[in-house]
């Protein structure tokens, strides 16, 4: 029983050093990322948050003072109208959200503090074989570093195909 426990505390001590290593391995990845990396990582992650639902991540790389210039829509607006299609855009049998958004391939131009990305954004309604591209979009965002990190100050869109969902 005793040598039961000491390979059960031995087994709990290694795999509680391979947690510790992975978490120390990921934050040098990130120290040492690029800028460029990172703002890919950036929209990785809203676009991750967005197909989520994840009231509380999404828009959380976008600066409290964000606006579109396209439409005027502010980062408040704009989170209180995902907050609602979150909840009410739902498919009636699998209450599953109905979209989820893709980001295509995009260049990144980082100057100092600053960075511009102009990025393709399909969104699709659906989630299987037979989900359905409802809205592509070219967004253009002017990124800032605020205490170290990338966050997007303000963008612009035009719509390539389709219509944004009513």
């Amino acid at each position: 029983m005793r040598g039961l426990r000491m390979n059960l505390r031995r087994m709990l001590l290694i795999a509680a050093l391979l947690v510790a290593v992975y978490f120390v391995v990921g934050a040098i990845r990130r120290a040492l990322a690029g800028d460029e990396t990172k703002i890919r990582w950036l929209f990785a992650d809203e676009a991750a948050a967005f197909n989520d639902c994840a009231a509380v991540s999404v828009l959380s790389h976008f600066a409290p003072t964000w606006q579109d210039e396209t439409t005027g829509v502010t980062r408040q607006a704009l989170q209180g109208g995902l907050l609602w299609a979150f909840q009410n855009r739902r498919d009636p049998q699998s209450r599953r959200f109905r979209y989820h958004l893709e980001v295509g391939e995009y260049d990144v131009d980082v100057q100092g503090e600053q960075a511009t990305a102009t990025l393709p954004l399909v969104l699709h309604e659906g989630r299987d074989a037979g989900d359905e591209v409802i809205w592509e979009l070219r967004v253009t965002a002017e990124l800032g570093k605020h205490d170290g990190e990338w966050r997007v100050d303000r963008s612009r869109h035009e719509t390539v195909r389709g219509a944004a969902p009513r």
